[in-house]
């Protein structure tokens, strides 16, 4: 029995020690069938300190095995050494021995209950503030970052409104205007005018970034120009283009609008030209060439600070705008390329690109100054004059309200009326009237004019479209938006043949005039049509060109001529790095508007035995028309975006005139130069702006 006894004692003294480490919060590892765990026991309050009990063992000695049982505890009591057993999830033992036996214990232990509940409470509630808090100031934060994102986009979509739609800048002061937004929401704020026009200097500037970092990555940028004049300013419009390497796409973008004073003068034109391209940092390595029209201003601009010594003469004699101490001798020939002189360049103040004519502008004078000076003299003046007299008059008729009513009701449409600076509108407005020609006469009658269209001269006016369409066509398709360099020879042949088939017509009115057109296109483009050799940039741009390569030829190239133009391809080829083929194959043909237009003529050649000629023989062979085809030929994809990348017609920064003119509107005409000049600048590169 003692023995029985002292085994239960030393049993419960070593559970008491392992009790008294997990009440310190050490980690006690008991083992059992070979594992092993780790238990945190926490003592209520009255176990806790050994104020009112110290704990003894935590054995359940009903637990099957003997296991231990972390629920179950025995204590003893400090005041009269009374061991208590209880649970660690129910104190009412403990309790209930400080109630009977030590009731002032049992006060204190209320006493302490209570501030720990209030520690722990006050405790809870601070942190419980702190989290409030900190979520009200996240919310507040993402609200504020929320708010500000809307309104960031609310003022980027007010500026592009303005701007693209070519709304007057005091819109944004406009009280209904505002109330869309302020009824939406009341957080939301429209800028005044003032803040309007700082971010659309702002929106300018980072335009202009984009361009510059644009160009520094470009090996080729052309350039066109011209000046636009209102009643009381005048403006230096420019644009640029280029190709786009990737998809051979043309891009384009406007460089500048500014304000142009004082006199034309050449001298002027040059200074301001090179400014522009200093502030888009331009230089002649990558400047290919600009194209402007024929005014003699410019061309005097060229011919002195031009990098490329000779201008394309286009013009002939009898023209009104004639080059102030220019003749023929000034004109140098070169026989591949013009080779810039860079150690003269990097000397000179003040240099520009080299010039090209508006071929658009030549074309137009053919259809015009050339034309109306041979009918003048000939003997279809009479018939010439009578006709267009009457189709003037329907034309003014359908400016008028009361007789447009009339015309619509009577025609079923209304008159186009031809635009004074665009020869072919004359041209489409004669053949949009000439489709109701049965009817114009008692159109005459509901109008109550006596005139009337004889036989004679419908007959006449048919003819007139007839032998004018080539020229009309032709500048239709060189004023395209994505027009190449490389499509000038290809039409002027096209005109050339159309013309020639046109002179063996049976033609009765205009049977003299079609050898007198035709001779004032080889006048005017004598250069290109012989094919010599200040015309070799728009030969190579042709032959590089998938759609044309060397089907554009006459049949009456003689094959010397053929054969120049093929060498001339070779050299230009090998003057550049060697680029590896990849890929090999042919692509399938493609219907596109070339085939409408252009004439080609029927043409092999012989095949060569450099890699080079290789390279080129087989791309001359290659069916494929689509610019698709030039990666399967890199050295002249190169070639291709070289000569291609200038352009045919000054019509793009003439396209950006009409959008100044929508801009300069009668109701703002008080823009300030330079806020017109944004505005003008903005709505040009809405694209790059987006």
């Amino acid at each position: 029995m003692m023995n029985s006894n002292s085994s239960s004692s030393s049993a419960r003294s070593a559970a008491s020690i392992s009790r008294e480490e997990q009440g310190s919060g050490v980690d006690n590892n008991d083992s059992g069938g070979g594992c092993s765990s780790t238990t945190t026991t926490t003592y209520p309050l009255i176990l806790t300190g050994g104020k009112y009990f110290e704990v003894k063992v935590t054995m359940d000695i009903n637990a099957p095995g003997g296991s231990k049982d972390p629920e179950k505890v025995e204590a003893t009591c400090i005041k009269c050494q009374t061991v208590i057993k209880g649970s660690l999830k129910a104190t009412s033992n403990f309790k209930v021995h400080l109630k009977r036996k030590h009731p002032d214990a049992l006060l204190e232990y209320e006493k302490d209950k209570e501030n720990s509940q209030g520690k722990r409470q006050k405790t809870q509630k601070t942190l419980n503030e702190k989290s409030l808090r900190q979520m009200k100031l996240n919310i507040s934060s993402f609200k504020s970052q929320k708010e500000h994102s809307v309104q960031q986009k609310l003022d980027n979509n007010i500026l592009n409104y303005v701007v693209n739609s070519m709304k007057p800048l005091s819109t944004v002061d406009d009280p209904n205007f505002v109330k869309m937004f302020t009824d939406i929401s009341e957080q939301l704020q429209v800028m005044s005018r003032r803040t309007l026009g700082r971010k659309i200097d702002t929106a300018q500037k980072t335009v202009t970034d984009k361009l510059i970092s644009i160009f520094s990555k470009l090996d080729y940028v052309s350039t066109t120009a011209d000046i636009w004049s209102t009643k009381t300013r005048s403006f230096l419009g420019v644009t640029a283009h280029w190709i786009n390497e990737a998809t051979l796409e043309r891009m384009s973008c406007v460089l500048s609008f500014n304000r142009f004073k004082g006199s034309h003068t050449y001298d002027k034109i040059a200074e301001m030209l090179f400014e522009v391209q200093s502030d888009f940092r331009l230089t002649h390595d990558h400047m290919i060439s600009t194209t402007t029209d024929n005014g003699s201003n410019f061309v005097k601009a060229f011919r002195e600070f031009g990098i490329v010594d000779y201008v394309p003469d286009f013009l002939g004699p009898e023209d009104t705008m004639e080059l102030d101490n220019f003749s023929a001798s000034d004109t140098l020939y070169e026989e591949v390329l013009l080779v810039n002189n860079s150690e003269e360049l990097e000397t000179r103040e003040l240099y520009l690109p080299r010039h090209l004519r508006c071929a658009s502008h030549t074309l137009s004078l053919l259809a015009t100054t050339d034309l109306n000076n041979y009918i003048k003299n000939s003997l279809i003046s009479r018939i010439h004059y009578s006709a267009t007299a009457k189709c003037t008059l329907l034309w003014n008729m359908s400016r008028k309200p009361k007789s447009a009513e009339i015309i619509k009701e009577h025609l079923g449409h209304q008159l186009l009326y031809p635009c004074p600076t665009r020869w072919n509108s004359l041209y489409d407005a004669i053949l949009h009237l000439m489709k109701s020609k049965t009817k114009l006469n008692s159109l005459f009658e509901q109008l109550g004019k006596a005139n009337t269209f004889s036989a004679v001269e419908l007959e006449y006016l048919e003819e007139f479209l007839e032998v004018l369409k080539p020229i009309a066509s032709a500048l239709d398709y060189l004023q395209g938006d994505n027009c190449y360099y490389g499509k000038l020879l290809p039409t002027l042949m096209t005109i050339k043949t159309k013309l020639e088939r046109l002179q063996s017509s049976n033609l009765r009115h205009f049977s003299r005039v079609v050898p007198k057109l035709l001779e004032s296109l080889e006048k005017r483009f004598d250069k290109f049509l012989q094919l010599r050799p200040e015309a070799n940039e728009a030969i190579l741009a042709a032959c590089f060109y998938p759609a044309y390569k060397m089907r554009w030829l006459p049949e009456t190239c003689s094959n010397e001529d053929k054969q120049r133009l093929q060498n001339l391809a070779i050299t230009t080829l090998e003057s550049v790095p060697v680029l590896p083929r990849s890929g090999s194959g042919s692509s399938s043909i493609s219907k596109n508007d070339d085939d409408d237009f252009i004439i080609f003529s029927d043409y092999t050649r012989d095949r060569p035995v450099t890699c080079m000629e290789v390279e080129l023989v087989s791309f001359l062979n290659e069916k494929g028309k689509d610019l698709g085809a030039l990666e399967r030929y890199p050295n002249i994809k190169k070639m291709f975006i070289n000569f291609n990348t200038s352009l045919c017609s000054s019509g793009p920064v003439e396209r950006l005139f009409s959008l100044a003119g929508y801009i300069h509107s009668p109701t703002r005409r008080n823009l300030s130069d330079n806020t017109f000049r944004n505005l003008v600048f903005m709505k040009g590169n809405s694209f790059f702006n987006s």
